[in-house]
């Protein structure tokens, strides 16, 4: 194992008697017997009273000094507390144990030349710009009920009841379940099978759950569902004029423009670096065997454990009290183990690969960060003053330059798509922030 250490030693018994000789002398100095002054017990009626937890002491306490004179020695950094095993420990012979732990695992990052990466780039065209416009006028909006067939972008209210090998499935059924005709949030087929239905209509739509669908149980089975139609409504946009953008408080349309574009092309950037790091630690991960030292996932447990309970202000009884066992936490540690090997690859690529920080990029990505804010260059001189955020940048930075340096011996293939393919499908822009 890269991670596991373990450390055998002896102690003397001439040095064990001598600590045990020293505990023996400091507790006569502080023990209150009937008949004795302090100070003034003897040594052997301490030894007689408390010998049995002196010596405990006396061993333990140079086990202690022993291992960690070792790993000074050794200049091994254990990352877990060490778990003793005590082998010989009788009076008049040397004491042995042997201490195991864990370390962080040396190795190396390797297959660079087997990486197969297709890079995605997009562009923001006008076309963008438009589609997200519409989506902030949607949300102001005013929503009305109308008697008309559904088209895109109405909002609906159904019922639905969803049967498998005529069975209703747990989860199959909803009442006034609202969807949005167009933001693709239910299955393929759903949302185009109303199109064209009205109020009080009672139909059925024969659909397939997708293969990658998120119940493994559902996933590729075919699907009945019976629909009424409850109620339709359709949006009025307010029109993009210098009325709308005020209500956004921003100066002018033209400013408000500008604004939407710059942040998606922000996003779009940042978005695109995230994607391609993504994939090529994913499969370098694949390509490496990589221990997960047990600290490391007990540690992330721990924080998991704190999170959920300042999340769900639950009480150390009723944190103790939980079930942290089943598939579903398996599949959370899962997650996590995945986590931190991604974690400790791309760590060990910016130390194997000797990278030093890029100035130029970092000041590149640090105004890039400051056009967010209403004052770029106020908003820049308080983000390099804040430490926290200036590490954060830093590695940033440190793993775009990784990728770039990975890149360069892999099998990269170009491929241009649209916004949305590397945008969420969900993304709204933030304004300029005060």
């Amino acid at each position: 194992s890269a991670a596991k250490r373990s450390i055998s030693a002896t102690l003397s018994a001439e040095k064990v008697d001598q600590e045990f000789a020293n505990q023996i002398t400091k507790a006569a100095k502080h023990a209150r017997i009937d008949g004795f002054r302090p100070g003034k017990v003897p040594s052997k009626l301490i030894k007689q009273r408390y010998g049995k937890q002196l010596r405990h002491d006396a061993v333990w306490s140079l086990i202690e000094a022993d291992f960690f004179k070792s790993l000074e020695a050794k200049k091994i950094v254990p990352i877990s507390q060490p778990v003793i095993d005590v082998k010989v420990n009788e009076a008049g012979k040397d004491v042995e144990f042997v201490a195991d732990f864990e370390v962080y695992p040396v190795f190396k990052v390797e297959g660079f030349d087997k990486l197969k990466i297709e890079k995605q780039s997009a562009t923001v065209k006008a076309d963008d710009t438009k589609g997200v416009l519409k989506r902030i006028q949607k949300q102001h909006a005013t929503w009305k009920e109308v008697k008309d067939a559904i088209v895109e972008d109405d909002k609906v209210a159904i019922d639905i009841e969803g049967k498998i090998d005529d069975k209703v499935f747990p989860g199959g059924t909803a009442t006034d379940m609202a969807v949005e005709i167009g933001s693709k949030g239910l299955i393929p087929g759903f949302e185009e099978g109303l199109v064209g239905h009205k109020k009080d209509d009672e139909f059925s739509l024969d659909l397939t759950f997708p293969k990658d669908y998120g119940q493994k149980d559902l996933a590729g089975k075919p699907v009945v569902f019976a629909v009424k139609v409850k109620k339709v409504e359709r949006a009025t946009l307010p029109k993009l004029d210098a009325a709308f953008a005020k209500t956004l408080e921003v100066g002018s349309i033209d400013e408000l423009k500008a604004q939407v574009e710059a942040n998606m092309k922000r996003e779009l950037r940042f978005n695109m670096q995230n994607k391609l790091k993504d994939k090529v630690i994913d499969d370098l991960v694949a390509l490496n065997d990589i221990e997960v030292p047990q600290a490391m996932i007990e540690r992330e447990q721990q924080m998991m454990k704190q999170r959920m309970k300042s999340q769900f202000n639950l009480s150390d009884e009723q944190l103790a009290n939980m079930n942290f066992s089943g598939p579903e936490f398996d599949g959370m540690m899962a997650e996590t183990t995945a986590n931190i090997k991604k974690s400790m690859v791309m760590s060990q690529l910016i130390e194997q690969l000797n990278l030093k920080l890029d100035d130029a990029l970092f000041e590149e990505n640090a105004q890039m960060l400051a056009e967010a804010y209403e004052d770029p260059k106020e908003a820049k001189e308080n983000f390099m003053k804040d430490q926290k955020h200036r590490d954060q940048l830093e590695q940033m930075v440190l793993e775009v330059q990784a990728i770039d340096e990975v890149l360069k011996t892999a099998k990269v293939t170009e491929k241009k798509v649209g916004f949305f393919d590397i945008i969420d499908q969900g993304y709204t822009p933030m304004f300029k922030q005060a």
